[in-house]
């Protein structure tokens, strides 16, 4: 956290995210920054608390796995509370004050609220920090993570990050005290708000203001928050540019599936996050290298604190709008032609089926299995090159015709599932796409092959992947059947 010294320089106070209570009296005031730290924030943690509870309407409504479901929810509450926080720790006391001046009942709820909003904050940046690394974990390996993923695991794993949270912050309740201050002026006693002497012990300061917090709340979070959005933004590029490798028809920027798009709700959310917590991170270590004494006395930092606890507030507020927009999506429904289209119109099917019969399907057949299945032996390499050609003859003579196609694509599923546990590398189906284009096209009709070869390569993957599902799928009914009290809705 940034802190700064009151005015009479008595030692350092912390607040919700960076800025002290001062006490200050309502005849000086800075009403550039008041109108940031108090209306415009006021505002902005009524909006956030009603926006976070809607959220939880909409998650429940998004076709998303319970667990993800369960973590946004926790992560909403937090937010919900934050917002509360920040409304009753500055926002509220900063708007009124210009009518009332200085209330002591917001200084003695400031003792209370400092070490609730210092949980919640945590809590709202390590649940950040798990919803990414799951997602994470589901798009590098899938199948692993489908078989281990439950909510009673995601509960499980909330309750112990909500009792890492509040042990870490126990500290944070003894940092603030009361204390009455003669206003000589007005003779009047005033309520004011001091740091502890635990508060101003250097040993406390380095090790659990400047370490401790740096490291799990601030820095260390935000960059593994970094690293994850990075590696899921270049996880889905590459699925998708193999994707389109793999089938010519798919286009690169078409819509994509539920998975991935669950996954780009969550680099929204998180990507927002980054942008709105990087700059409370810099002015803490602005901070702890000029001294809080500079800070204070330096109207530029003073704004910089004021618009990043306002950001921290606007990150919370605009989740909700995240939710909103993808359920959105889900909710539109997709017009179908009654018309079955074929993949290749009937020239072109002739076309291909005309050329085809120029070409030795054996030999390339054979090259194609040994493309596929390098180490097996020769016997097996000689009768899977058989079956590859009678696959691509049947496929030839399918082509062009609407119920042929079907069935045929059903044909290439069912080999697919057959050979669920072949595993074959994207390398291969590229090497496998190439000797067959290499071997079969010429310049003009390359393009026609290409999409001959995809929808064949493409099929035969869907028919393993479904195979492999069905099989998470019974692996996990299995182990419900085997403890009573897991939640078979979870899965």
């Amino acid at each position: 956290m940034v802190n700064m010294t009151n005015e009479k320089g008595e030692g350092e106070v912390s607040s919700l995210e960076q800025i002290c209570r001062e006490g200050r009296d309502g005849d000086n005031i800075d009403y550039a920054l008041w109108a940031i730290s108090g209306p415009l924030s006021l505002l902005c943690a009524i909006l956030s608390t009603l926006g976070n509870i809607y959220s939880l309407r909409i998650l429940c409504k998004l076709n998303i796995r319970r667990s993800v479901r369960f973590y946004l929810s926790v992560l909403a509450i937090a937010n919900a509370c934050i917002s509360q926080c920040t409304l009753w720790y500055y926002a509220l006391s900063e708007a009124i004050r210009p009518i009332f001046g200085s209330i002591d009942f917001f200084e003695l709820l400031t003792v209370f609220v400092h070490p609730v909003s210092s949980f919640f904050l945590t809590l709202s940046i390590w649940m950040m920090l798990t919803v990414t690394a799951d997602r994470y974990f589901a798009l590098s390996r899938p199948l692993q993570h489908r078989a281990s993923e439950s909510k009673q695991r995601a509960q499980r794993v909330t309750l112990g990050i909500i009792l890492g949270a509040a042990l870490f912050s126990v500290p944070t309740a003894f940092e603030l005290r009361l204390s009455y201050d003669c206003d000589l002026f007005q003779n009047i006693s005033r309520l004011r708000l001091l740091p502890t002497a635990l508060r101003l012990d250097d040993n406390y300061l380095l090790i659990y203001q400047l370490l401790l917090i740096s490291i799990f709340v601030y820095v260390g979070p935000l960059m593994l928050l970094t690293l994850l959005t990075f590696r899921m933004i270049f996880i889905v590029y590459s699925a998708r540019k193999l994707r389109c490798s793999i089938d010519a028809r798919a286009s690169f920027h078409q819509k994509s599936g539920g998975n991935e798009n669950t996954t780009r709700m969550l680099l929204t959310v998180v990507v927002k996050f980054l942008i709105c917590s990087a700059p409370s991170m810099l002015l803490n270590v602005w901070e702890k290298i000029v001294g809080p004494t500079f800070a204070v006395t330096t109207p530029a930092f003073r704004y910089c604190v004021e618009w990043s606890n306002l950001l921290v507030v606007i990150n919370s507020a605009s989740d909700s709008i995240v939710y909103m927009r993808w359920w959105r999506q889900q909710k539109k429904t997709v017009t179908y032609s009654p018309i079955r289209k074929t993949i290749f119109s009937n020239s072109e099917a002739s076309y291909l089926r005309e050329k085809a019969q120029q070409k030795d399907f054996e030999e390339i057949s054979s090259q194609l299995c040994r493309s596929l299945l390098p180490e097996s032996e020769e016997v097996e390499k000689i009768l899977e090159a058989y079956r590859i050609q009678g696959t691509i003859q049947e496929l030839l003579k399918s082509i062009g015709a609407p119920n042929a196609e079907r069935d045929m694509i059903f044909r290439l599923n069912e080999i697919g599932r057959t050979h669920k546990n072949e595993h074959i590398t994207a390398r291969q189906w590229a090497r496998f796409k190439e000797i067959f284009i290499k071997e079969v096209s010429t310049s003009e009709d390359e393009a026609l092959w290409t999409r001959f070869i995809c929808m064949l390569i493409k099929e035969f993957r869907n028919g393993q992947t479904c195979a492999l599902n069905i099989r998470s799928d019974r692996s996990m009914q299995s182990k419900v059947s085997q403890c009573s009290t897991f939640d078979a809705s979870g899965i």
